[in-house]
């Protein structure tokens, strides 16, 4: 009778843990199916070269197209333990040029938390050394004109802070992968289930990871060292223009507007003119005239900006046959500096030519998705 008595009350015991466990258990084989669905990423090798990434932990108040390439609306540091707690929003309506407001491609084919055209919040902390995803794009429903079959990753690795310049900034390194498998890109399942998915581990042994080593060319401090390892805050635009018109192409310019013009050896004329507000027309006569030879690059707007500059970069890119016409090739980005450089007009457009270095575009980003 007491063995009978002592086996009942072991079997309600187990009834009553296995109760107690069981939501968690499900809980757990639920999180560990959907982070299988990320696996694809952990194999994967990053489709550019990784960059670091240094934006003020104090953003400045920037005005830009696009706010940041970072995939957050804000960063909060927590100093306790370095870490940082990021939002990320879910936009409610894509943009038709295929990013959205904070500069990522594709958000995501649907959003978990969200109802019927409204937009959703998701807040997470990540440590020093952490890995996630930022932005999930997948060819199934995204605006992107850019994808393949294939489904496209941005990830970054938190590094902590650093106080370069006597100003905190947080240090992560971006990087993209490009995976066969069709992800379900689904807000904020990606955020969620994809942190630590992917070892940035070698990154430091594989790569040269930018800025550290870009400024050893000098000081670091200078305004030309500043211009050339600015935080971008915009996606890098590829503009083919077709030959001819060249000629009635205006590019605005902080001053005005400028005109390219295409020379017999390749090289590229860039007539920066005033703008008459009056006639809304160019102001007669050119204002500035520059000429510019593949791969070099100039500033189309320096703007102060409280303790940053606000700065416009372009990379002229040579001029190619497209679709069986001739088309100048620029790049442009925005960014800031992380200290303030001056910027008399128009003697930054000499100042500060080729501070960028154009080769960085090429390791970093699909500079020929347009093609």
């Amino acid at each position: 009778m007491g063995h009978a008595l002592l086996a009942a009350a072991a079997a309600l015991a187990a009834a009553m843990l296995v109760a107690l466990n069981y939501q968690p258990l499900v809980d757990y084989a639920g999180y560990a199916a959907n982070r299988e669905l990320y696996d694809a990423i952990a194999a994967a090798r990053p489709a550019f070269e990784p960059r670091v990434v240094e934006p003020l932990v104090d953003p400045p108040d920037v005005e830009h197209e696009y706010h940041n390439t970072f995939g957050y609306t804000s960063a909060v540091h927590n100093p306790g333990v370095d870490s940082v707690t990021v939002t990320y929003d879910y936009p409610a309506v894509p943009t038709p040029h295929g990013y959205d407001l904070y500069g990522r491609s594709g958000p995501g084919l649907l959003c978990e938390t969200c109802g019927d055209g409204a937009a959703g919040t998701h807040v997470r902390t990540y440590l020093p050394g952490q890995t996630f995803a930022y932005s999930c794009s997948s060819p199934e429903g995204s605006t992107s004109v850019r994808l393949g079959n294939y489904t496209e990753v941005r990830l970054s690795q938190y590094r902590g802070t650093s106080h370069d310049l006597g100003v905190p900034s947080f240090v992560f390194v971006h990087f993209e992968v490009r995976i066969p498998k069709i992800l379900p890109c689904m807000f904020p399942h990606y955020l969620e289930h994809s942190v630590d998915v992917y070892d940035a581990g070698s990154f430091d042994s594989l790569y040269d990871l930018g800025t550290y080593a870009d400024r050893a060319r000098g000081d670091g401090r200078s305004p030309a060292d500043l211009v050339g390892n600015p935080v971008m805050t915009g996606p890098v635009h590829i503009r083919a223009l077709p030959v001819p018109p060249l000629e009635n192409y205006m590019i605005p310019w902080k001053d005005g507007v400028m005109t390219p013009a295409l020379n017999p050896d390749g090289t590229l004329t860039v007539s920066f003119r005033g703008w008459d507000e009056e006639a809304r027309a160019p102001a007669p006569g050119a204002t500035h005239v520059r000429t510019y030879a593949p791969g070099q690059t100039f500033l189309a707007d320096c703007t102060g900006a409280g303790d940053v500059t606000s700065i416009e970069v372009y990379s002229y890119r040579g001029a190619e046959e497209l679709d069986g016409e001739e088309h100048v090739v620029l790049a442009t980005f925005r960014a800031y500096t992380r200290a303030p450089v001056p910027c008399p007009s128009p003697d930054f457009l000499s100042a500060y030519e080729d501070a960028f270095d154009a080769g960085r575009l090429d390791r970093h980003f699909d500079m020929g998705w347009y093609r």
